[in-house]
């Protein structure tokens, strides 16, 4: 099937405690899509995952069921979101291992495109997803590259672990028809999601912009630039933040290192304050 390759399971259980599955080519889904019950991952690697022409979804995919993270890895995977929580019924619980160094800039889209979002976790439609241990690192998307959460049943709890050293890559080429912000490094909250932070950190994430070159630079003020890095820890759209334990440290909004324009919010970057909640300690 063109639109799904690796392992596929509708229902029943499936653990991994060891091993290397890596690049099966798929137009969709690439890696373990799991419908209904509970997959395991206590070991091994899920690694280098894509979809054909680098589409759709990386490593690990549940649609109405569990997926249970204790160790191993889900890494260097391009296309979308590595890992895709979707539907009311759907949950991912992380107590380690980690997710990291994987891609979802591929796509193309425009200034708030979700379909960019979450280059390590993408929790949409009604999916949870609470992390107690792991660190989820090194991932890159154009919005939440640590974990991104869309919908107003969404739900992302981090009670503990780490979002560390994430990049929310925006660009503002000229000509480009993928000119987009960056947002939110760590962690990106949209239309109506929920972050619930009660432990863990979320460290030395960056949401930044990249220019072309010099050249176009010399011939663009700074009120011609369109785009910007919003939220090096977290940025939320519309949706709600509830921030009651762990830390926020360390994080940085900007645009290329070789320019000096700044971002917005190096630790939280509000967008729609009228339709957000943010509520606890400080950042």
């Amino acid at each position: 099937d063109i639109n799904y390759r690796g392992v596929i399971y509708k229902s029943g259980s499936l653990t991994i405690k060891e091993g290397v599955a890596n690049d099966p080519s798929a137009y969709s889904y690439a890696g373990t899509v799991f419908n209904t019950g509970t997959f395991n991952l206590e070991g091994g690697s899920l690694t280098g995952l894509a979809g054909l022409n680098n589409h759709q979804y990386g490593a690990a995919v549940t649609s109405s069921g569990k997926f249970l993270m204790s160790g191993g890895s889900i890494r260097d995977s391009n296309g979308n979101s590595a890992v895709l929580i979707t539907g009311e019924a759907s949950t991912f619980r992380m107590t380690g291992g980690t997710i990291n160094g994987n891609n979802a800039t591929s796509v193309l889209g425009s200034k708030f495109n979700i379909a960019m979002s979450g280059g390590g976790v993408l929790v949409r439609s009604g999916g949870s997803f609470t992390m107690d241990g792991g660190v989820i690192s090194g991932n890159i998307s154009y919005m939440g590259a640590g974990v991104g959460v869309d919908g107003s049943s969404s739900v992302f709890t981090m009670d503990g672990g780490s979002i560390t050293g994430n990049t929310a890559r925006g660009n503002d080429h000229e000509n480009s028809v993928n000119e987009n912000n960056a947002c939110g490094g760590g962690v990106g909250v949209y239309d109506g999601g929920t972050f619930n932070m009660n432990g863990g950190s979320i460290t030395g994430n960056i949401a930044k912009i990249e220019y072309e070159s010099d050249d176009m630079m010399n011939n663009r003020t700074h009120e011609e630039f369109n785009f910007t890095g919003l939220g090096g820890a977290v940025f939320v759209l519309t949706g709600t933040v509830n921030i009651k334990g762990g830390s926020i440290s360390d994080n940085v909004a900007g645009t290329d290192d070789n320019y000096g324009f700044g971002g917005f919010g190096g630790g939280i970057c509000v967008y729609d304050p009228n339709n957000t909640s943010v509520r606890g300690r400080s950042v």
